[in-house]
């Protein structure tokens, strides 16, 4: 039997209420420790909202580089140096499935830097976003009753990049068809590659009901990257989705992400790309496919058309289309062919030879009828280069996005294309 000393109960006592009162300390310690640092964050937070915002939005970063020369001339610059007005990445905000889009209610006036910088003004345009994010009109949620839904779904060159929005081939198509019970959409999106064309199409497409889908994804495809498209999008699911969206609303978190960014380009230098591409042509193909079973299943049509795409890439789309028995316009093929159309007989034309009359307002060249205003437009803009340059009768100077006549080549072109896929409807 243990017998206790008279003080060791009390010692016993006091060891137990200090045990408990440190203990108590210590939580109190860690909540004030707690405290400072949310109060911290939140100071941090406040005053990262009032300095004034990144020039590049969240999303470009190394990891989700565009392609290496095109960070090199426009993230670097538009961050380290004075470049004006000019933006390139104001049209977009950060979106965690698809990478980014466009700011809805956006209207700017802007330059295609590519251009020459003595055409830049004469080249001015404007860049307006509908406010449900979109270059088109306004337009319901489904189509409105006896209409015919045609969605056009590409990047830079379907948006109309360079170019007031309604000198766009869809708004020609908008304009020329709503008289057929037509509605033509352009959701296209500058920057998009076809991963992010299937993502869209498996988040959204569903929510605007087409009868006809024209799919024009693939420009992007094949410039370079640190990682590709699906390895960066594939991340961004499910709670982690939900995750970067709250992250994305505090200004500290793009701060601190910009001075991250700014660090690593100052670090490494931007000069050889690595051997990946954002969408290789395999992945290509599949997202073909994927994109064509997604139609098949609303009901939906779908044609391809291409536009600026590298070899491999227009090769992969011509084989899917013709696996599938899909329509298909190679649009590079019909400007060039315009382009030379133009060089060979325009010029006469216009010159008043017989047969043409100097004062009618439209011209047709080959298969092709035009405004008249928009031929002379391209003719006074670069004058002699005409005959060195070809190309820039139907394209503008970085010889991948269309002009004006290039929009109206396109869009006679997917025509008879949509006429022929709507009766095949109305048949069945």
């Amino acid at each position: 039997m243990i017998v206790h000393k008279p003080g060791d109960k009390e010692a016993m006592v006091l060891e137990e209420v200090r045990r408990r009162s440190g203990a108590i300390s210590g939580k109190r310690r860690l909540l004030y420790s707690l405290g400072i640092f949310l109060v911290g964050i939140v100071a941090l937070e406040m005053v990262a909202r009032l300095l004034p915002s990144p020039a590049r939005p969240p999303w470009i970063d190394r990891r989700r580089a565009l392609d290496w020369d095109y960070l090199k001339r426009h993230a670097v610059p538009v961050s380290f140096e004075d470049r004006g007005s000019y933006d390139p990445f104001r049209p977009f905000r950060a979106d965690p499935l698809l990478g980014w889009t466009l700011q809805p209610g956006l209207e700017l006036s802007t330059v295609n830097i590519r251009n020459p910088n003595e055409k830049q003004e004469a080249l001015r345009w404007r860049f307006r976003v509908s406010e449900q994010g979109f270059r088109s009109p306004p337009f319901t949620p489904r189509p409105r009753a006896g209409w015919w839904r045609v969605v056009v779904l590409g990047a830079s060159s379907g948006f109309g990049f360079g170019l007031n929005e309604t000198r766009s081939f869809s708004d020609i198509l908008r304009r020329r068809m709503r008289s057929e019970g037509i509605e033509i959409l352009n959701l296209s999106v500058p920057g998009y590659s076809s991963e992010q064309g299937r993502l869209f199409a498996a988040e959204h497409l569903k929510d605007f009901g087409p009868d006809l889908v024209l799919f024009g994804l693939g420009a992007n495809d094949d410039q370079v990257a640190l990682a590709p498209d699906w390895a960066i999008l594939s991340k961004s699911k499910g709670w982690l989705t939900t995750l970067q969206k709250l992250f994305q609303q505090s200004a500290l978190y793009r701060m601190v992400k910009d001075m991250i960014l700014r660090w690593r380009l100052e670090r490494q230098e931007v000069k050889e790309a690595p051997p990946m591409l954002r969408v290789n042509p395999d992945r290509h193909e599949e997202n073909l496919l994927r994109v064509w079973q997604m139609t098949r299943k609303s009901g939906a049509k779908l044609a391809l058309y291409s536009l600026c795409f590298g070899d491999s890439i227009r090769e992969s789309q011509g084989r899917v289309a013709a696996e599938l028995g899909l329509p298909r316009l190679d649009l590079d093929a019909v400007l060039n062919e315009f382009a030379k159309t133009v060089r060979m007989r325009g010029g006469k034309v216009m010159a008043g030879e017989p047969g043409a009359d100097s004062t009618d307002p439209e011209l047709t060249i080959g298969r092709w009828t035009f405004p008249r205003q928009e031929i002379d437009a391209v003719q006074r803009l670069w004058g002699a280069e005409l005959e060195a340059k070809p190309e820039l009768w139907a394209f503008q100077a970085d010889k991948c996005h269309p002009n004006g006549l290039g929009q109206i080549v396109a869009a006679q072109e997917f025509l008879p294309v949509i006429r022929r896929m709507k009766e095949e409807s109305s048949r069945r």
